[in-house]
């Protein structure tokens, strides 16, 4: 049985999208496998179902990515994939490489 998550106040949104265009989504809460997300996107709401463990603060997929894929947060790219990324997936050093201030 799936269970929808939410954050520790019961607050509506498990998750925050800050520009409908992004590929991710930022964890308000810890997030498990089958938990579907309710996400607070720029222009509504949406769903996604968790494929792995989101530790709180930490990104997510809002949908499948090819590798070498430019990722989008807040409207800009932030990094490109290093692997490809399932929809719900964890999002972070190991399966992103970052472009920004010449970090790599």
């Amino acid at each position: 049985m799936r269970r929808f998550a939410m954050t520790e106040k019961a607050a509506p949104y498990a998750g925050l999208m800050l520009h409908h265009d992004d590929h991710v989504a930022l964890a308000l809460t810890p997030l498990a496998p089958g938990d579907i997300a309710r996400i607070k996107t720029s222009d509504g709401d949406r769903q996604v179902e968790i494929s792995e463990v989101i530790p709180r603060y930490h990104k997510f997929t809002v949908r499948a990515l090819a590798d070498q894929t430019p990722v989008l947060k807040g409207g800009e790219v932030i990094g490109i994939t290093t692997a490809d990324v399932g929809s719900g997936c964890h999002l972070h050093t190991h399966n992103i490489k970052s472009i920004r201030y010449g970090v790599s």
